[in-house]
């Protein structure tokens, strides 16, 4: 089920069986009004082949949905409107890679980007004022660029802000949009506040059939990575992938003078 952030139930999904009783991988969904009433068909999925719509986010405010569908062999973003016209527009796309998120704020959880990840995960603002906010929050805390709107008052006026880096599990700071300030609040390990710890770096390489495969390299801080014993981790797949950023396996080994290739 999903909601529009307002109390209100307006999408399930049914996941269909085949003849034995097994999940078939095909997703159906359905909406209904704000107010309730009968449900309608709105559209498929199917796990088996990754076609058709991925439903992300109702927003309450224009009453309509955000989803994901193919294009070009990417997933693209879409807008739908639910008002029973079904009526559907393509909001962003990206030549390279999947779009596979939304970022919300507020009551109703207005959507007001999207994000897809490259070498590091990046998030696009259509929204002016939180472009500009973004813009002015990585100024501001230049050594954490992994920013992110973690929740808001009711009236929006107060926001709740992650910051945090490869090498920095993150904090999170309290910014009052009224008066501009903002204040730190918490670190999200404290633990390692104080802690020196090793930088990640996307890097590319080549497999032996010419294959170029995306990882992302930990050595030991302070080494040059030369004759060092390296632990691979290798993700599962297709369906989702690691990213630029914190992970404590990867921390917990290079302390210990290992070297991480996460692919």
């Amino acid at each position: 089920f999903m909601t529009d952030g307002r109390g209100h139930v307006r999408i399930r999904a049914d996941y269909a069986e085949d003849s034995s009783g097994i999940l078939s991988g095909l997703i159906k969904y359905q909406y209904r009004g704000a107010t309730g009433g009968e449900w309608q068909q709105l559209g498929t999925y199917d796990q088996r082949d990754n076609s058709g719509m991925r439903p992300l986010a109702i927003e309450a405010e224009s009453n309509s949905l955000f989803y994901t569908q193919k294009l070009n062999g990417r997933d693209a973003l879409y807008r739908m409107a639910l008002d029973g016209s079904n009526k559907s527009e393509m909001v962003a796309k990206n030549e390279a890679v999947d779009i596979d998120g939304v970022s919300r704020f507020g009551r109703g959880q207005k959507v007001i980007g999207y994000s897809y990840a490259t070498d590091k995960r990046e998030v696009v603002y259509f929204d002016r004022e939180f472009d500009g906010l973004s813009t002015n929050l990585r100024k501001a805390i230049p050594n954490l660029p992994i920013i992110s709107f973690s929740d808001s008052s009711s009236d929006g006026t107060k926001l709740l802000i992650f910051a945090g880096s490869d090498t920095n599990p993150g904090s999170y700071y309290f910014l009052d949009r009224k008066t501009k300030e903002m204040s730190p609040l918490f670190d999200a390990r404290p633990a390692l506040a104080k802690r020196t710890l090793s930088p990640v770096k996307p890097v590319t390489y080549r497999a032996a059939d010419g294959t170029s495969i995306p990882a992302y390299l930990t050595v030991p801080a302070g080494s040059t990575g030369k004759k060092l014993a390296a632990v691979v981790l290798p993700h599962g797949g297709p369906s989702s992938r690691d990213e630029w950023g914190f992970d404590w396996l990867a921390q917990f080994l290079a302390a210990r003078g290992l070297s991480l290739i996460h692919i």
